[in-house]
């Protein structure tokens, strides 16, 4: 490729997608200084930047995707892509530095891996797509299941909760030890919550949305109000806002995607850390800006700093279990006990830390390419149809992976379910637009 054979367009449109990430590495850094490191300083918050050249590699690293990452939504890869780059990888430029006694020098060797798996995801999202064959199933049949499981699931979670609605913020810790203690590892209780989190609700709102069904958006919703009311997981409340997003820019701003995805989280960051030093409200900052990208960085850095020297290799996993090893303290609440709230504390790493507590570095180039299979996977059914659905589902994805390991999503969160519904949904034969209400299928 010479340089005549460059689309202007596409290099104006990735000169300002570089303008826009360095302004939200820094709205993200503002962010930190001016709210996360006062209302979370007690788990291990702290401000406390490292000498100029290693921020300035940070942002570098920020700026540098945007030659290669695509633009426009071309597969449904591509939103995970931009999802893992905006929450997981940003934080994970910055924020190791401020919370570890370390020095930058050491810091920097994860902050490295972390971006060269990036980029190791980058490269297999280029892999030929997984030739998977979709499952036959009709649109109404396909409905009615995915609307059945649904209900199920949420029946089951709702009776082990006694029916109780408890949406208060308050107790939530209380709540999430009490969930543990009822619905632990290997449950059915604990399946039906997993499944209804991770596959089942977040993939009804999608389709509701898509196929404009009330029904499913409504039972979808009512399904993750019912885990927040059992477990007090934050995430379930802010799933139907994130599924509704997603499905307005892929509708609206597809051939532009990457451009509206940075200013979105610079637009949310932004309202945060505004709400928190001019209105003294810290719902945005501790529900999205710690929550959902801050954590990825920090949490990325406590795993490192624990599991560097001594990885688990698995030996918390379900895995080990099956072959009669010993039980051991699972690392999400071995972390939760010493960087956060103790015992209740359930500590979730994104992928790439997990994967470093059980392989060290390798575990952080194998997550990518785990990641990476599945999403191709995805993008193999998005040629049988349904694509904005797929879309919906890999956006999903992409969120999972910020929250957990790779590993226990294939069944904890759902992802092999998903695969599964996803393989269905590819497989609808059809029906003529005027059979189809708006409601229920025909």
């Amino acid at each position: 490729m010479t340089w005549a054979d460059l689309d202007p367009k596409d290099v104006a449109m990735r000169v300002r997608a570089a303008i826009l990430a360095c302004v939200y590495a820094w709205v993200l850094n503002f962010s930190y200084l001016n709210a996360e490191s006062i209302l979370f300083d007690y788990q291990g918050l702290v401000f406390s930047p490292p000498r100029w050249e290693f921020l300035l590699l940070g942002y570098l690293g920020v700026v540098l995707p945007m030659l290669w990452m695509p633009m426009r939504v071309g597969k449904p890869s591509d939103v995970a892509l931009w999802l893992t780059y905006a929450t997981m990888l940003v934080p994970t430029l910055f924020f190791p530095y401020h919370v570890t006694s370390r020095t930058a020098e050491e810091v920097s060797m994860i902050v490295g891996g972390v971006y060269l798996s990036f980029l190791a995801l980058c490269w297999g999202l280029r892999w030929r797509p997984v030739p998977l064959a979709p499952l036959p199933i009709s649109e109404r049949g396909f409905y009615w299941l995915l609307i059945g499981a649904i209900g199920a699931t949420t029946f089951m979670v709702a009776a082990a909760n006694g029916f109780r609605v408890e949406l208060s913020l308050a107790d939530v810790y209380a709540r999430r030890m009490e969930a543990r203690d009822t619905a632990g590892a290997g449950s059915l209780v604990g399946y039906a919550l997993a499944w209804l989190a991770g596959s089942f609700a977040p993939l009804g709102i999608a389709y509701g949305l898509i196929k404009k069904y009330p029904s499913l958006i409504v039972a979808g919703t009512i399904g993750l109000l019912s885990i927040f009311s059992f477990s007090g997981t934050k995430s379930s409340l802010f799933t139907p806002l994130l599924m509704l997003l997603i499905f307005f820019m892929i509708r609206k701003a597809r051939n532009s995607f990457g451009i509206v995805m940075l200013l979105g989280v610079t637009t949310a960051v932004g309202l945060s850390v505004w709400a928190w030093t001019q209105q003294r409200n810290p719902i945005l900052s501790e529900s999205l800006t710690r929550r959902i990208i801050v954590s990825k960085g920090v949490s990325t850095t406590f795993y490192w700093q624990e599991f560097e020297n001594d990885p688990m290799v698995m030996r918390d996993s379900i895995f080990a279990r099956l072959i009669g090893l010993p039980p051991v303290t699972e690392k999400t609440f071995l972390i939760g006990s010493i960087y956060g709230r103790g015992d209740a504390e359930n500590y979730n790493a994104n992928a790439w830390a997990s994967a470093f507590g059980n392989f060290g570095y390798p575990g952080l180039f194998l997550a990518s390419l785990v990641i990476a299979l599945v999403l191709r996977v995805v993008d193999g059914l998005a040629r049988y149809g349904n694509v904005d659905f797929l879309t919906m589902a890999c956006a999903y994805f992409g969120f999972v992976w910020g929250e957990q390991a790779v590993e226990s999503s294939f069944l904890s969160s759902g992802v092999v379910v998903t695969i599964l519904l996803l393989m269905l949904a590819s497989g609808i034969r059809e029906p003529a637009p005027e059979s189809l209400p708006q409601g229920v299928p025909a």
